[in-house]
C-alpha cells in the first residue's frame, strides 16, 4: 500500500516511508551555458534509496535541453561566421547541404546530428577545408598534421611545455618519420613533409602561435 502522504512506493524495498524534497540540479550543455533547475528527489527512509521514483524530472530536463541546445546552435553558427569565416552558405556548399539548411538550424529546426556537426566545426574549423577538398586522404592527412603542430604550439604556451619534442614512428607501413615544420612569413604558412626511413626518430620544433 502506498504512503498517503506521497503516494509513492520504493521500487527497491517496497516501503511507503518516502521523503520528497526539491533539490537544485545543473544540466551542462556542451559549448553552452549550464542550466539550473529544481528537481524532485524521493528518498526511501527505510533502505535510503534516493531517486526520482516517478521520473517526474525527465520531461523538465528534456525541455531545458531543447531550449539550451537551440540557443547554443544559434550562438555557434554566428561564431563560425564571425571568428572562423565559415558562413552558412560556405558550410552548405562544402558539406553538400540543401540551400537554407543552416538557416533552419539557426532558427531551431535541427537534429542531434546537425548539432553534433556544428559543434565539431566550432571545435575544429579546419574540417570545412577537408570537406571542401572532398575528403581527399592526402589533403586530410596534411591538414591534420598542420593543425597538430598548431595545437602543440598552443599547449606549449598554455602549459609551459618544452618547445622541442621527440617522437618515433612505430607503424610498419609508415614512410614518414620526420613529419612537419611550420614557417611563418607575414601571413603565409609553409608546411614541409620530409620523408625518412621507417622507425627513424625525428625532432619537432614548435614555434608558439601568436
Amino acid at each position: 500500500m502506498n504512503s498517503p502522504k506521497t503516494g509513492k512506493t520504493c521500487p527497491v524495498c517496497g516501503s511507503t516511508n518516502i521523503q520528497v524534497s526539491d533539490v537544485e540540479r545543473v544540466v551542462d550543455i556542451p559549448l553552452g551555458s549550464s542550466m539550473k533547475f529544481m528537481a524532485v528527489l524521493d528518498k526511501c527512509l527505510d533502505c535510503e534509496t534516493e531517486v526520482d521514483f516517478l521520473k517526474i524530472n525527465e520531461p523538465k530536463v528534456q525541455s531545458i535541453l531543447n531550449q539550451a541546445n537551440a540557443a547554443t546552435m544559434k550562438i555557434l553558427i554566428n561564431s563560425l561566421a564571425d571568428k572562423s569565416s565559415l558562413s552558412m552558405a560556405l558550410i552548405e556548399r562544402v558539406f553538400e547541404l540543401p540551400s537554407r539548411t543552416m538557416m533552419r538550424w539557426k532558427n531551431g529546426d535541427f537534429s542531434a546530428g546537425a548539432l553534433a556537426l556544428v559543434r565539431l566545426l566550432f571545435t575544429f574549423p579546419w574540417l570545412a577545408k577537408v570537406a571542401e577538398a572532398r575528403f581527399d586522404r592526402n589533403f586530410s592527412d596534411v591538414q591534420l598534421a598542420l593543425e597538430g603542430v598548431k595545437a602543440t604550439s598552443r599547449l606549449t604556451e598554455r602549459l609551459n611545455f618544452s618547445k622541442t619534442f621527440i617522437a618515433q614512428t612505430k607503424t610498419d607501413d609508415s614512410q614518414i618519420a620526420g613529419i612537419f615544420a611550420i614557417k611563418k612569413n607575414n601571413q603565409s604558412e609553409e608546411i614541409s613533409l620530409p620523408s625518412s626511413d621507417r622507425n627513424a626518430q625525428f625532432q619537432l620544433e614548435v614555434t608558439p602561435q601568436v
